[in-house]
């Protein structure tokens, strides 16, 4: 490839030097090609070069830090090859190992260990995973809580009343887990919660004009006021000079000079000037209208009821209450807040000493130690006063770059600042980043510090700072740049996004797409699906209902197919030429993925489009891991209902729901493995039989065998055992789900080294991490090379880049949840909080939890349209957007009077009540030209001059879709289907359509030489050997026993079963002592004892045939059995026998296969080197010879497997017979 042509702008990114340089890089602007291009030319300069190890590059991702050092190594690798003599660039090459190429957090780690003597810690500590730190945490905090309650503490115990739940205190432990974590992203967390504390403080004689928060109460105010003005404005305007309207000026102007008012009170900050202010604004009731412009007049009337509304609203929010009574509540807060920040700092400390104790470290360790080897005590952002190690380091590095600044927060910005020149004036930084793509404000990230310095910093060189932008697209069409800006020129600035998109902001068209004559590129398209409309049951039949975000799927997934069926062409760089759109070149890229692998699974599975999509799921909540973790869980407890259903109920047993409450009803209540457990005994069901047995096989394998093994090894023969591994690899997504299976092996060794012992403690350390809400991701697995639809967040997209994009799920409303939570932080207004009354048990809202909760609100909304901005750039060639409104005729009204504005920029007032993305891109698009396609199109001049943009270059495409699209298309499918389905029905077979009709029926009708062989069953129960050998001797087909049985829910159950009343006589005698002479008093202890343990129950004990056990106990069979040299009872065995051996057909005598039979013996006993079989029958049968009928072959097969299992002769076999009380010998000769 030819050498890059770099612009005017990259090239001076790239030499300039002498200070401290802001690159403010637009998406695709080449910025990681510019930040690698700059350090090749540091390190091969004719004139003084530097080594590689001589720059500091810190990167976001140890992604790109691997991709940037691979990146600097070829082009070293390149030069060599034009000077293969040069020690310089060989010592490069050896260097770029050791170069310090990462992430902040591995810098950070690195300074530890260079300098871990000047911190309390221990040289052999160690990080620890984000779960074990998490059950820490908890524990720490359980301890530290016990030693409050323990103290009375009476600031804690306020905080408790407060904060904690009617019934426990989990709700004061998650608010101090989040003040704690809040307070870690900042460089002094222990200052930092005291000086929020304090804030609350007021001073005898304070009012609230003296509290922290007055300037943030008087900008949400006048926020509110302002939106006000401007409809009242707007409205005024409309009928200003007018005849008709008259009375309605007037009232205006009267609103209007009311507004007026309050605005100028909120130029000097006195709260009750505010509230007088405030309550002196009238909105009266408007004059009657009776002319005849009832649309102007209706118009006019809701601009004004907008207004009312907003001015209303602030009544609720910020004049509740008068200025006295609003003093009164921040002061009641103080003794509130100063115990919360005070139980924060305890934690904190307690939690230290936990890590120091277990020699671990966490992230946030990393950079609070860092900074105390790097930065003297008392130092601020904007003063940092290095350390002597920090001046050590400052000699290592000749410069500093910084990737993704945007992103930074405060500490990594002390750390960095500490560690480069500026302390002794030698400005060395080189900060590159895109403050409209600052999208991490949940991790703490700062905008503003990018900011800050893009305002200070000049366009001119030559002096100590200088910051450069690169504007310049590379990635994306024109068409999609011109879209993007159209939408963001009227939608971000620096009042909401932080971001003025101007001239400079805006995105410019550098990528070379040649001329192709066949479909490419094309108009950005919006497609939204109207959910208004009502279907006749005519268009339903036949068809589930489908969910919004099910019917979005099936509208994208038929975008897909209509792309690829119309042969849409991609520009291939690596090719340099275009070839046909593959799955892979496209991405969907929604908020949250949450709710949507389901409906791609169902939506992308039908239509056949393959894809991958990270899932929202926890780790241990993935299908396969929790079907691993549930056999452990029945290792460990096989008395566990929900893992034993999941588990028969799994591809391994595939028990169906049918036959799983067949054996709920034939087990009655109690604990479904007690309902197992019955049905082995006297189930009735063979396929159901067979499969329990297979499985109660495994489960005392898998019980025996997990007392020898470690919990990895367990693992590993469970994968091989079961054969779930080997299944989990042929299911849909078969790489993914094996890959989770080796992720699972390596956690389970990860916890036994780090001292977890035992399956019980690791299941509840599985559980501890659920409940935390720590889990780690699913296994990763997909490649680029892999020809699938990628499904992800916008989040997981940032970085990225696809052909073909589509931006889905656009209507779901914002996530506001963290501006209604019980106590707001704010890295500058500290807390907000309400103040309960707890005499009254009544809860007053504040200002402070008023003004926070509106400022959080407004930088949430900056940042979503920051993110908004990054899902957009992702598109190389066509951007789709797709969202669902719920009458699309009310959203475009809505959205129309968004869009009724003279200037470029929307107001900001309206946008910032937008509840979606459709609220902000949907006004926008309204003034294209193109949007006159709309169905009911909004006319600009309906409404006056509003701006409509005529010379617009970008071109858009608007489908508009209802439900009876979507059922109409699916509808379609369906009918097809069947019509394929019924196409051979009457086809004519004679004639030879092919030509080759002799060679296809020959093919057709091949048949298996080995074909008798595919009738032999690899496995078989006792069960079905018995019917099978019944109905042999009766020559009838033998009949499973049927009884339909009636739920019993809400019935008094009539008696047991004689099935069940068999199966608690079995369970007696399983549990019995057969070495003890049983009387009326014994056998009615050990009933009590086996109710006690929930093995019978009562009506089961009631219904115990005592007589008929007694009658056993005095046998001579059982005294015979006390005097046994050993007893063993309910013995699984396997066994592989000849097929003749227990099939009477022609077509088993000569197969030389073998078969396995599973089974259980009730009880066998070894006397005299001989073994004696013995099997307990509740059978209603009294004449020996009908026993011996029916359990011959039984009995036959069970004493062949105990002469192989004991390698002893069975010398005795007998049948014992409850009902007649008989020993009955068994004669297999």
């Amino acid at each position: 490839m030819s050498e890059p042509k770099w612009t005017p702008a990259q090239r001076a990114a790239i030499e300039d030097r002498g200070g401290a340089l802001l690159v403010s890089a637009a998406a695709g602007s080449g910025k990681t090609a510019v930040l690698v291009e700059r350090i090749i030319q540091r390190i091969t300069a004719e004139e003084d070069p530097l080594d590689i190890d001589r720059l500091l590059v810190v990167t976001f991702t140890k992604a790109a830090a691997a991709e940037m050092s691979q990146r600097i190594g070829a082009a070293i690798t390149k030069k060599l090859e034009e000077k293969p003599d040069d020690v310089h660039l060989q010592n490069q090459l050896t260097y770029l190992s050791r170069a310090d190429i990462k992430t902040i957090h591995a810098f950070c780690l690195q300074v530890i260990r260079e300098y871990y003597d000047r911190l309390d810690i221990d040289p052999a500590v160690k990080t620890a995973d984000p779960a074990e730190i998490a059950l820490l945490q908890k524990d720490v905090l359980g301890e530290l809580f016990e030693t409050l309650y323990e103290a009375e503490d009476e600031g804690f115990l306020r905080l408790l009343e407060t904060y904690g739940e009617n019934t426990g205190d989990q709700r004061l432990k998650d608010l101090i887990l989040q003040v704690y974590t809040f307070s870690q992203g900042y460089p002094d967390p222990e200052n930092l919660l005291r000086k929020m504390a304090e804030q609350f403080y007021m001073a005898e004689g304070d009012t609230i004009d003296q509290c922290a928060w007055m300037p943030l109460i008087g900008e949400g105010i006048t926020n509110g006021v302002d939106y006000a003005f401007y409809t009242l404005q707007k409205a005024y305007d409309r009928i200003c000079g007018n005849g008709e309207f008259t009375a309605y000026g007037e009232r205006l102007e009267a609103e209007l000079e009311g507004v007026k008012a309050l605005r100028q009170a909120l130029e000097h900050p006195s709260y009750a000037d505010w509230h007088q202010a405030y309550v002196a604004v009238d909105f009266a009731r408007m004059p009657a209208y009776r002319g005849k412009d009832k649309d102007t007049a209706e118009w006019v009337k809701n601009l004004r009821n907008e207004a009312k509304v907003s001015i209303g609203k602030l009544g609720e929010t910020y004049f509740c209450y008068g200025a006295e009574t609003q003093t009164k509540l921040i002061s009641s807060l103080y003794p509130i807040a100063k115990a919360l920040s005070e139980t924060v700092i305890r934690f904190a400390e307690a939690f230290a000493q936990a890590k120091k104790e277990k020699l671990w470290l966490d992230f946030n360790d990393y950079e609070h130690f860092a900074l105390q080897i790097l930065t003297e005590p008392g130092s601020t952002k904007d003063n940092i006063i290095p350390t002597d190690a920090a001046k050590q380091m400052q000699q290592k590095y000749d410069e500093i770059m910084i990737d993704e600044y945007q992103d930074s927060n405060v500490v990594q910005e002390m750390l960095l600042t500490a560690v480069s020149g500026a302390y002794e004036g030698n400005n060395n930084r080189f900060m590159v980043g895109d403050v409209k793509q600052s999208i991490y404000r949940f991790r703490l990230a700062m905008p503003q510090l990018f900011n800050e310095k893009y305002r200070t910093y000049p366009v001119e060189k030559g002096g100590k700072t200088r910051k450069i932008i690169l504007s310049k697209n590379f990635r994306s069409r024109k068409n999609v740049l011109d879209g993007i800006n159209f939408i963001f020129r009227q939608t971000m600035s620096e009042a909401f996004g932080d971001v003025d998109y101007n001239d400079e902001a805006a995105l410019y068209d550098g990528a070379d797409f040649p001329d192709f004559d066949g479909l490419c590129g094309g108009e950005n398209e919006m497609m939204l699906l109207d959910l208004s409309s009502e279907e006749t049951e005519e268009q339903l039949t036949d068809l589930e209902e489908l969910d919004k975000r099910q019917m979005e799927a099936t509208m994208i997934a038929g975008k897909i197919r209509e792309m690829m069926k119309a042969g849409y062409q991609v520009y291939d760089r690596g090719l340099e030429s275009y070839r046909p759109m593959e799955y892979r070149d496209v991405a969907v890229l929604v908020r949250s993925i949450r709710s949507w692998g389901t409906t791609l699974d169902d939506i992308f599975g039908k239509e056949g489009i393959p894809y991958y999509a990270e899932t929202a799921e926890g780790y241990f909540d993935v299908p396969e891991i929790d079907t691993v973790l549930n056999f452990l869980r029945l290792i460990d407890n096989p008395y566990q209902d929900i893992p034993l259903l999941s588990v028969l109920h799994s591809p391994l047993y595939g028990i169906s729901a049918d036959a799983l409450t067949e054996i709920r009803l034939f087990g009655g209540d109690g604990l479904f493995y007690e309902c197992v457990l019955r049905y082995l005994a006297e189930g009735a069901e063979e396929e159901i039989l067979e499969k329990l047995e297979r499985f109660q096989a495994d489960l005392q394998d898998w019980r025996e065998t997990a007392k020898e093994l470690s919990l990895c090894e367990l693992l590993r023969y469970l994968y091989q055992q079961t054969g779930y591994y080997d299944y989990a690899g042929m299911t849909p997504g078969g790489s993914l789900r094996q890959a989770n299976l080796r992720l699972l092996l390596e956690k389970a060794e990860t916890y036994e080294n780090n001292s977890g012992k035992g399956l019980f403690h690791f299941i509840r350390f599985v559980e501890d991490m659920k409940t935390a809400e720590t889990e780690s991701s699913a296994a990763k697995l997909q490649s680029e090379a892999d020809d699938l639809v990628r499904v992800m967040t916008i989040h997981k997209s940032k970085g990225l880049e696809f052909p073909v994009v589509f931006v889905a799920d656009l209507g779901k409303q914002f996530n506001e949840a963290d501006t209604r939570a019980a106590v707001i932080t704010h890295q500058e207004w500290g807390y907000g909080m309400d103040y309960m009354d707890l005499d009254h048990r009544a809860s007053y809202r504040t200002l402070s939890k008023t003004a926070l909760a509106e400022a959080i609100k407004l930088e949430n909304l900056s940042e979503e349209m920051r993110v908004l901005y990054v899902a957009l750039t992702r598109a190389k060639e066509k951007l789709i957007l797709t969202g669902t409104v719920r009458n699309l005729q009310r959203s475009v009204e809505k959205w129309a009077e968004t869009a009724d504005s003279v200037e470029e920029l929307l107001p900001v007032f309206r946008l910032r009540r937008g509840r979606s993305y459709l609220d902000w891109i949907m006004p926008a698009l309204l003034r294209h030209p193109q949007a006159r396609v709309l169905p009911e199109p909004w006319e600009p001049t309906d409404r006056g001059e509003a701006r409509q943009f005529l010379d617009e270059p970008s071109k858009w495409k608007f489908t508009f879709l209802e439900k009876g699209d979507i059922y109409g298309a699916e509808q379609e499918k369906q009918e097809l289907a069947e019509e394929q389905q019924n196409v051979f029905e009457n086809w004519d077979t004679k004639p030879d359509y092919s030509g080759r009709k002799e060679e296809i029926f020959r093919i057709l009708s091949w048949k298996y030489d080995h074909e008798t062989a595919t009738m032999l069953p690899t496995k078989v129960s006792i069960s079905e050997i018995k019917r099978r050998y019944q109905a042999e001797i009766s020559g009838e087909e033998a009949q499973v026993p049927q009884e339909l049985q009636i739920p019993q829910f809400g019935q008094k159950k009539e008696g047991l079963t004689a099935a069940e009343i068999g199966t608690a006589m079995h369970t007696v005698m399983e549990a019995a002592d057969l070495r003890k002479a049983y009387d009326a008093d014994a056998l009615e202890e050990l009933l009590t004892e086996l109710q006690q343990q929930g093995r019978l129950t009562e009506e089961e004990k009631a219904a115990i045939r005592r007589k008929e056990l007694l009658t056993f106990f005095s046998s001579d069979l059982a005294k015979r059995m006390q005097k046994a040299d050993e007893i063993h009872k309910e013995q699984p065995f396997a066994m592989l026998v000849e097929p003749k051996e227990v099939f009477f057909d022609d077509i088993y005598q000569n197969m030389e296969e073998f078969i396995q039979i599973n089974g259980i013996i009730d009880c066998y006993f070894i006397e005299e080197n001989g073994v004696v079989l013995v099997d307990y029958k509740s059978d209603r049968l009294w004449q020996e010879d009908a026993f011996r009928e029916k359990y011959k072959i039984q009995l036959r097969l069970y004493k062949e497997a105990l002469e192989r299992v004991t390698d002893l002769p069975v010398k005795a076999c007998y049948i014992y017979a409850f009902a007649p009380g008989k020993m009955i010998p068994m004669n297999f000769d």
